[in-house]
């Protein structure tokens, strides 16, 4: 499995905050409440199960539970905060999902888009 592969002591840290509570192992101390981002990367979890979900927020990507596992061990990322979280700035996504598809991951970027605004016709 992908936890028995890790190594480095960063991510071996973390496996303890892991949680079976939901597909990406995630303890969200906030709840599964809709419409947040980690309901988004949970709901988007289930469907792609086998992919690294980086998922944007503002100037970074970032990851959740096992994902952010894997960003520590293969990318040599940071934990946030000290729980099963990482990501990166914009400007590393490619060097990122670099370093995850040479360990033979796949990996799924989402983007964020703004809602879009609905058009005022003067008649």
């Amino acid at each position: 499995s992908r936890l028995e592969a890790l190594t480095r002591p960063a991510a071996l840290s973390l496996v303890s905050a892991l949680s079976p509570n939901n597909p990406l192992l995630f303890e969200n101390r906030a709840g599964n409440r809709e419409g947040t981002l980690v309901a988004f990367a949970v709901a988007e979890k289930e469907v792609h199960a086998d992919k690294v979900l980086l998922i944007r927020c503002g100037d970074f990507y970032e990851a959740y539970g096992l994902d952010a596992l894997l960003l520590v061990e293969h990318a040599g990322l940071n934990p946030m905060a000290g729980r099963a979280r990482a990501g990166c700035p914009v400007a590393n996504l490619q060097a990122t999902a670099d370093c995850l598809t040479s360990a033979g991951l796949t990996v799924a970027v989402y983007e964020e888009v703004e809602p879009a605004r609905q058009a005022t016709v003067g008649l």
